[in-house]
């Protein structure tokens, strides 16, 4: 598990590593803006087209897919700390970049199959870990490229990707060896695997779920791209990364103790209902009444309220679809919903002015990710 957690960390801190000195490592490279920015949207890229064979590959053989997303993973953040080459820099991020949806499409099945009594646990601990590795560079990386340049800001993830795959080596041997099996390997059946891709996309409970994640928990992609932008009008802008930096650490604190909450109330489905209508009236309140202190206390409270959804739906997925099929359940929930939110986030731009316009259009994408969850409730479509 530790292994596991250091490699979703640094999964994560590789992404953003350069967000916040964009600028200054330019000019170390001698490189174009442009190729830095290059760096960073590669990931999302490569995990939109990479989530749907990944997942299948993990479903196949699953310790062997698990090490050789973590592997490549650790090869990208490990090389790029001797490198000041801007080239080594993009491979290495292809690498990373190509592992991460190997690592985000297994917390499911990594939870179910080796904690299935303490699910939710784990899941709320690889979410949580996920959410402040890439948080961590965009608040250490001023610091650190300040004090040592390039250097000091990939050192930090390549030691502790270092140690995070020797540890999940050690520990996945262990439990193949012990088990005397390994998990998940099913011979390749490529009828088989195309049938059941075939149902998933035919089950409409998934396309429920993918709309509640892309219209409601991603929604702060859209956030973190146009918040400032949007309150240049009304002078709050210098006010836009506070607010959603309250709003992610919020929103860890809710996904902390959100196991305890699944432990009186059994059926998550609620949690859906609950906090994704609440959602929509705090961006509601917030298009009517804007002003600084409404901003600072409503957006962290909807960062409480919707960031945590993502554990509601990695447990949902572990509950109601066969374990065999769970890595594959969890990509195309990520590719459906990546893809509702990169529509949502092309659509912006003509809401973005003025702010009242911007906050009732963040209101509508969430109302639809509640109306979403009323169907999945009412529902709940079983795999078939």
């Amino acid at each position: 598990l530790i292994g596991f957690i250091l490699i979703t960390f640094g999964s994560q801190s590789i992404w953003d590593t350069f967000s916040s000195v964009e600028t200054g490592v330019a000019n170390v490279l001698n490189v174009n803006l442009a190729l830095i920015a290059l760096l960073i949207i590669i990931y999302p890229i490569l995990f939109f087209i990479l989530t749907i064979p990944s997942s299948i590959l993990l479903d196949s053989n699953f310790n062997f897919w698990l090490l050789f997303g973590s592997f490549i993973t650790f090869i990208g953040g490990f090389i790029r700390i001797f490198s000041l080459n801007y080239w080594t820099m993009l491979v290495c991020q292809i690498l990373a970049a190509i592992g991460q949806p190997f690592i985000l499409n297994a917390f499911v099945t990594f939870s179910s199959e080796f904690f299935p009594e303490r699910k939710a646990y784990i899941l709320s601990i690889l979410s949580f870990t996920m959410y402040i590795g890439a948080l961590y560079p965009l608040v250490t990386g001023v610091n650190l490229f300040s004090l040592g340049g390039i250097e000091y800001l990939t050192l930090p993830t390549g030691i502790i990707l270092f140690f995070g795959i020797i540890l999940l080596i050690l520990g996945i041997s262990k439990i193949s060896r012990n088990e005397n099996k390994d998990l998940y390997f099913y011979p390749e059946n490529n009828e088989k695997d195309v049938k059941i891709i075939k149902d998933l996309i035919k089950n409409k409970s998934l396309w429920i779920m993918g709309g509640i994640m892309g219209f409601g928990i991603l929604i702060y992609n859209n956030l973190t791209s146009w918040l400032e932008p949007v309150l240049v009008t009304v002078g709050l802008e210098e006010l836009a990364g506070y607010a959603v930096a309250f709003s992610i650490v919020l929103g860890l604190i809710g996904i902390i103790i959100l196991p305890f909450m699944f432990r009186k109330i059994k059926n998550e489905l609620l949690f859906l209902n609950y906090f994704t209508f609440i959602g929509t009236i705090i961006f509601v309140l917030l298009a009517f009444f804007l002003n600084n202190l409404v901003l600072m206390i409503l957006i962290p409270i909807s960062g409480f309220l919707l960031l945590p959804l993502y554990v509601i739906v990695l447990d949902w997925i572990g509950n109601r679809f066969p374990k065999e099929i769970h890595s594959r359940v969890t990509g195309l929930v990520g590719f459906i919903s990546r893809a509702f939110s990169g529509l949502s986030l092309l659509s912006t731009v003509y809401f973005i002015y003025p702010p009242r316009n911007y906050f009732i259009f963040i209101s509508i994408n969430i109302f639809i990710s509640f109306i979403f969850s009323i169907l999945l409730a009412k529902n709940n479509y079983p795999y078939r």
